[in-house]
């Protein structure tokens, strides 16, 4: 198995950008400052010709897009699956998914999805969203303590006897999950923890609606602006320190000779990241009414003797304009995952790193693309997929396969999306793409 991280999408277009229309080439007479970043394309497209080099164009910065300028008279857009920056106090820097001290609550420090947290104040619900003039407020029916902050994590400690509930903001600062942990059978016995009722509101022009086992606030269009996916439950059965190296995280791999993992490093996996391999999980889709969505945790899991505790139990919310997953044969979603995962067979009779045998597969959704969308077939020149293989056991590039699928959601189940493209039943590594609002045919799209 191979582990891969983020998703990037890079399409050349000839004769305009997809953030603007055409404009009267520059003339070479025009003196320029070799400068790596100006402010408008039709600056950067001179500086790029004259100098030889590639230019951005600073204007048309989001915090997933980026637009360059080439020598050659075209130009690059990139698009990237995670957030590469957020603006803050109207300037582009990297985003910091840390939390901080505000001015009402608790705050991220560099977000791309603006958030507020509870400090513990008894009139601030648990969390605050903006984004794009749009709010949603997502509360828990308990009493909120003064947390306890470490880097993206906040913990309100004994919101129940023996329950806390830990929040920890995603890694590219769009969204955040929440987790109930549950240390004991005396604990799940309360039964405030028989239905979860959490309050929801939002802004005029959002509605709440109940979306594959999740649910989404969407504009009058019926465009998700903040999402959550179906909420899970999971217990310990895997956080014991597993084989592998440090950098991995809880992601599972495959070596294609066998590995003697009595050399490697330890992984000190972390639950609350979500269930791993090995772990009883359970999803428990979601009840939307008027002003909250309601979950109802799994009894079976609380009650049975070999459940091995403490159990978990989400949901999370965010305000990403991307979605990506991997689907996994023999357990569930990593839903957003982070920072990466691995692809394809993870074999239990080669390695021991591989709790359980399963064959994964990664699944990305890139929007907002409706600028690509409006071009031409003859403007665009090539546009590739790309992610980052950060690891495979015997430090050997693997071949991956890369295909294009319809939507697809947190309750997509194995193999994952309906694919437009032949895909042979022995594949084991790969990478399912959705574009939405585009033509991916005019995309010219490759691996």
């Amino acid at each position: 198995m191979s582990v891969l991280v983020a998703g990037l999408l890079v399409a050349q277009v000839t004769g305009t950008s997809p953030a603007s229309t055409p404009s009267e080439a520059p003339g070479d007479s025009v003196e320029v400052a070799c400068e790596s970043a100006v402010v408008d394309e039709t600056t950067a497209s001179t500086t790029a010709q004259q100098c030889d080099q590639r230019v951005e164009v600073v204007d048309a910065r989001t915090p997933w897009d980026t637009l360059y300028a080439d020598p050659d008279g075209t130009m690059t857009w990139q698009t990237s699956a995670t957030a590469v920056r957020a603006e803050l106090d109207g300037e582009w820097v990297d985003v910091a998914p840390s939390v901080v001290p505000g001015d009402d609550g608790l705050v991220v420090a560099a977000p791309v999805t603006s958030m507020t947290f509870s400090d513990g104040s008894a009139d601030l619900p648990l969390a605050r969203l903006a984004r794009d003039g749009h709010e949603l407020t997502f509360d828990v029916p308990l009493d909120l303590p003064a947390p306890t902050v470490d880097g993206a994590r906040i913990t309100y400690a004994d919101v129940l006897p023996g329950v806390d509930l830990l929040l920890t903001v995603s890694e590219d600062a769009t969204g955040f999950s929440e987790v109930l942990r549950v240390e004991s059978p005396e604990a799940a016995a309360n039964p405030q923890l028989d239905e979860l009722r959490f309050p929801v509101e939002v802004s005029d022009g959002l509605d709440v609606v109940a979306s594959a086992g999740g649910f989404v606030a969407q504009d009058p269009d019926g465009l998700p602006v903040f999402s959550s996916p179906t909420p899970r439950m999971w217990d310990s059965a895997s956080s014991e320190p597993q084989p592998g190296l440090a950098s991995l995280g809880r992601a599972a791999f495959r070596a294609d000779v066998p590995v003697d993992p009595s050399g490697l490093d330890t992984v000190d996996v972390d639950p609350v990241d979500g269930p791993g391999a090995g772990d009883v999980v359970a999803q428990m889709p979601v009840a939307v009414d008027d002003g909250a969505v309601t979950i109802v945790p799994d009894d079976a899991m609380l009650t049975a003797e070999e459940t091995v505790w403490p159990v978990y139990i989400d949901p999370s919310v965010s305000g990403s304009r991307n979605l990506w997953t991997a689907i996994r044969d023999v357990y569930g979603q990593s839903w957003s995952f982070d920072p990466d995962e691995g692809v394809g067979l993870c074999d239990r009779g080669v390695t021991t790193t591989c709790s359980t045998t399963f064959k994964s597969r990664l699944l990305w959704t890139f929007t907002g693309l409706g600028a690509i969308g409006s071009l031409s077939s003859s403007q665009i020149t090539s546009a590739t997929f790309s992610a980052v293989g950060t690891h495979s056991f015997d430090c050997t590039p693997r071949e991956i396969s890369l295909h294009r699928v319809a939507d697809f959601n947190s309750a997509t189940p194995w193999p994952g999306g309906r694919t437009t493209m032949s895909r042979s039943p022995n594949t084991e590594a790969t990478i399912d793409v959705n574009i939405s609002g585009v033509d991916i045919t005019k995309l010219k799209l490759n691996p």
